[in-house]
């Protein structure tokens, strides 16, 4: 078994669209949440869901802060 090292500007490039692909889902799904419609309400009208996307939305918000951080710390 052959083992690799990655330098670290490849592994941040990857968590960047990572991170980017988890941005854009968070966003289809708010929109889709708003369109939604159950029991008469939006989708995003119900508390367990508006819960749910906000732990997402803050840990995206997490993950862009500690990737421009170490992004920073990679270039000075």
């Amino acid at each position: 078994m052959e083992v690799r090292m990655v330098s670290f500007p490849n592994v941040a490039r990857i968590a960047a669209m990572g991170l980017a692909i988890l941005e854009r889902a968070l966003e289809l799904t708010v929109q889709y949440s708003r369109e939604r419609h159950a029991f008469g309400k939006a989708l995003i009208e119900f508390q367990n869901s508006a819960f749910m996307l906000a732990e997402v939305k803050t840990d995206a918000v997490a993950s862009r802060a500690f990737l421009d951080t170490c992004t920073n710390l990679l270039l000075s």
